[in-house]
């Protein structure tokens, strides 16, 4: 896909949609499981760092994706929910 094909309408919808709510809820189980390992006693030092990187990034990415399906949703005339 080409930058000009871009078209963040496809996170507009107004229905229920089983594939946006599993692919939220699996951002958030690898969130908490990134987490859970970055805070672990037995990750130490650099170790520690990437994996707080790691949760990092899946969190960016996860509100990457609300914040288009919002302004979707706003430019549809729709809540932002």
């Amino acid at each position: 896909m080409k930058d000009t094909d871009y078209d963040n309408s496809v996170f507009g919808f107004s229905e229920h949609n089983k594939m946006w709510e599993h692919l939220v809820f699996l951002l958030d189980l690898n969130i908490k499981a990134e987490t859970e390992r970055a805070i672990s006693p037995d990750m130490v030092g650099e170790n520690r760092v990437h994996q707080c990187g790691r949760a990092d990034a899946l969190t960016n990415f996860k509100a990457l994706l609300l914040e288009e399906r919002k302004t979707a949703r706003i430019r549809a005339g729709l809540t932002p929910e």
